[in-house]
């Protein structure tokens, strides 16, 4: 299963990765940031993808993201909880505010129809 991560590369990036390394252990991750998206397509059978934004920018990605892939999806993760009823109007399936607990990353795991470990 080929699970994405779009995100600016830092320590957000990686405790997500981590965090998911633990719950779907038998996933790829495919690991991209916010521009790299715009030039290079994921590919089509990602199962699931977890998108962080930070300002308009991450939306508009969010928007390429359920427009390019609309069955997939998506979960958006972000500091800011002003982002969360936009970023719901624009297709996301799920929020997470940052920083992400164990938990709740496991929960929008299960709510995306995912199987994770316990």
């Amino acid at each position: 299963m080929k699970i994405a991560i779009v995100s600016s590369p830092g320590d957000t990036f990686r405790q997500l990765s981590d965090m998911l390394n633990g719950s779907l252990p038998d996933c790829e991750l495919i690991c991209c940031d916010l521009d790299s998206l715009r030039r290079q397509p994921l590919p089509r059978e990602i199962a699931a993808a977890f998108v962080f934004v930070k300002d308009m920018h991450g939306l508009v990605v969010l928007r390429a993201m359920t427009g390019l892939y609309p069955a997939t999806p998506v979960t958006v993760i972000s500091k800011n909880p002003d982002f969360a009823l936009e970023a719901i109007r624009q297709g996301a399936r799920d929020y997470l505010l940052f920083p992400v607990v164990y938990e709740e990353l496991s929960r929008a795991i299960g709510r995306m129809g995912l199987k994770n470990a316990q």
